[in-house]
């Protein structure tokens, strides 16, 4: 045993000696031939690169966004969905990369970010005194690189981390704008030149004007994980802590325990996506109401999305494209896509300290298989005779007396034409849509 521990030390001592001396060249090697080919596609990609200065131990270049057609295809590649309306708001934007090669024992490469040149649609829509006062402030914070992100690529060219510099800045324009951003750090992993996974914590971030408005997030985490071939098979989670808000004078809220998580396969180029939302506390006050809702819940699926026509629908022009939106939105009905949500509920509402119970609402809406499809898209109107569809609601008899007093929930006047279901406690309303027939609790319409 004692032999065998000594043998995997001396192991490890060649590796760490080949690591540090010889080995250095070679990682240095690997990195820079990673960044070279991926550059190249990059500027395949729709990017350009300026002013590139390359040394033994490091790399600089400026990067420019001047494709956005092709810009969006790279990111949507890379793992990052977006459309050319999307990238078209980044035109012109430029972005300064200094690259270090072996800078720490965990880095084979450490970059800098930071943009050096604003997008030209944010420069030509300063066009008022204000709205150029905010641009000459944001301009500021470019030249004095407060706009910045660090990456740090392992020795493996996979795995990475990274933070951006804290922001703590005041906007003075038509309105005073103060913003705070605190701890934003990152890490996560490529796979086959494809981001696979990260994982972001943001301590926290913070609004507020001079005429008393207030938002606090604080502790938002992310992480987002791509399980499948396509981009479409993803797991990806988000957790807020807290949302604060308030209006001086006015109302002030809190919204505690917020989590989403959200799961999406695909098989047979049919799209399942699964989201699951859930909030343990909401809190709303003014002078006049004080209301708190305690565990809101949101489970729901939608299925028989086919992805062909999802991505024909992202990124197709509406005004170039018209005819094949028109195509792509009949295979997205065609195939079934439907809607079922499995739980939406809040077990408990507080009104001015009066105790009101809860309401759980089921779902499923779908299309009717049956119906002529291309004779309902010719009339939109008919689209409503080909939903098939079902729809549960039970609520508290004090939440639905309290609802009922208030003039703004004109959904639930129109449904207390029809008479509840009463239970105990409670308050049922079952409705069904089928054949252009809506019914709610047997009366029809």
């Amino acid at each position: 045993m004692k032999k065998l521990g000594i043998i995997f030390g001396a192991i490890a001592a060649i590796a760490l000696i080949y690591l540090f001396t010889l080995g250095k060249d070679d990682i240095r090697a690997k990195a820079k031939q990673q960044l070279e080919q991926e550059l190249t596609l990059m500027q395949q990609s729709g990017f350009g690169i300026e002013n590139r200065i390359s040394k033994e131990r490091e790399d600089h270049f400026i990067l420019s966004f001047d494709n956005p057609a092709k810009i969006a295809t790279y990111l949507t590649a890379q793992g990052t969905p977006a459309t050319p309306e999307d990238v078209e708001a980044l035109k012109g934007m430029k972005i300064g990369a200094d690259v270090y090669y072996l800078k720490d024992i965990y880095s084979a490469l450490s970059i800098d970010l930071y943009p050096i040149k604003l997008p030209d649609a944010l420069v030509k829509s300063a066009d008022d005194p204000q709205s150029k006062r905010f641009l000459s402030q944001v301009e500021k914070m470019v030249a004095e690189k407060k706009l910045f992100m660090h990456i740090d690529v392992a020795k493996d060219l996979e795995n990475f981390k990274g933070y951006v510099k804290d922001i703590n800045e005041t906007f003075v324009g038509e309105d005073t704008l103060h913003i705070t951003m605190a701890s934003l750090t990152f890490h996560g992993k490529t796979e086959q030149e494809r981001l696979s996974y990260i994982d972001q914590t943001l301590k926290q971030l913070s609004l507020s004007d001079e005429k008393g408005m207030h938002i606090t997030l604080k502790n938002i985490h992310s992480k987002h994980t791509i399980t499948g071939k396509t981009l479409f098979d993803m797991d990806a989670a988000y957790t807020i802590e807290q949302l604060a808000f308030r209006q001086e004078g006015i109302f002030d809220g809190q919204v505690e325990g917020i989590a989403v998580h959200t799961s999406e396969k695909v098989t047979n180029d049919l799209l399942h996506t699964k989201v699951q939302t859930s909030v343990k506390a909401m809190e709303v006050k003014s002078d006049q109401e004080h209301i708190t809702a305690k565990n809101f819940i949101w489970d729901a699926d939608i299925t028989n999305i086919d992805i062909n026509a999802l991505q024909a629908l992202q990124t197709l022009d509406p005004q170039k494209d018209a005819e094949a939106i028109d195509k792509a939105f009949y295979r997205l009905l065609e195939k079934g896509i439907a809607l079922k949500i499995n739980d939406l509920s809040v077990k408990e509402i507080i009104q001015n300290a009066k105790a009101l119970g809860g309401m759980t609402l089921t779902a499923s809406i779908g299309l009717d298989k049956s119906a002529d499809l291309q004779k309902a898209l010719s009339n939109p109107a008919m689209l409503f005779g080909m939903l098939d569809a079902t729809v549960d609601l039970t609520l508290s008899k004090k939440l639905f007396h309290a609802l009922a007093k208030r003039q703004d929930v004109f959904m639930l006047m129109a449904i207390m034409l029809v008479p509840p279901k009463e239970n105990n406690d409670t308050i049922t309303y079952s409705a069904t849509i089928k054949n252009g027939k809506t019914t709610i609790n047997g009366t029809s319409f």
